[in-house]
């Protein structure tokens, strides 16, 4: 985890990025008794900012004839793309150039890379997790004919529950990327001298 804080002589913008936790969800149990068929859906969203980079399954109980299917896609708005990162800082680092600031124009340039290191240490932009369970249940006849009916004899059951562990990363939100540009064009446009504190926990 990272916490970037940008000041100058009268105010500050903090940033968090990589925070990794494990957090649990998408919990599903589907039980078919009888002669029965019966499915189930369950899903986790990751919070804004983050994204999901492992789904860790835990298996409480299953048996019977089942299926299980999981699913990871992206969600645009949960975080902000490389491509408006890198935007956003080029129209930083034109300001501080076309005003001979070459201090604040080298930060936006190590900010920038502190962010997409990031980015392209962990590719992941899924963030969201779908589990679809499908049972399906069976009886045991004996088998009839000249008047005999069939007799159920027996039942197999189906059954799965199952819970979900996530691996979520904390990268950056477009709301973040857009305050810490104001924060740092306001600087650059009033002639204000741009320095940070860097903590790193990863390191």
């Amino acid at each position: 985890m990272a916490l970037l804080t940008l000041k100058t002589d009268d105010s500050n913008f903090t940033l968090e990025i990589g925070r990794e936790m494990h957090v649990q969800g998408a919990h599903i149990q589907v039980y078919a008794g009888k002669d029965d068929y019966r499915e189930g859906r369950s899903y986790y969203e990751a919070e804004e900012g983050y994204v999901i980079l492992e789904a860790i399954p835990l298996m409480v109980s299953e048996w019977g004839d089942h299926s299980i299917q999981t699913s990871l896609t992206a969600r645009n708005s949960n975080v902000e793309t490389v491509e408006n990162i890198s935007r956003y800082f080029q129209d930083l680092i034109n300001t501080a150039s076309s005003k001979n600031d070459s201090k604040n124009e080298q930060m936006a340039q190590w900010v920038q890379k502190q962010i997409l290191d990031y980015y392209f240490k962990y590719s992941s932009t899924n963030a969201r997790f779908e589990v679809f369970v499908g049972c399906k249940s069976h009886q045991i006849k004996t088998p009839g004919g000249f008047g005999i009916p069939e007799i159920i004899i027996d039942t197999k059951t189906a059954n799965v529950d199952m819970r979900f562990t996530f691996r979520i990363l904390k990268l950056i939100t477009p709301q973040e990327v857009e305050l810490l540009s104001q924060f740092m064009k306001s600087a650059i446009e009033n002639g204000k001298e741009i320095n940070y504190e860097y903590a790193d926990s990863q390191n």
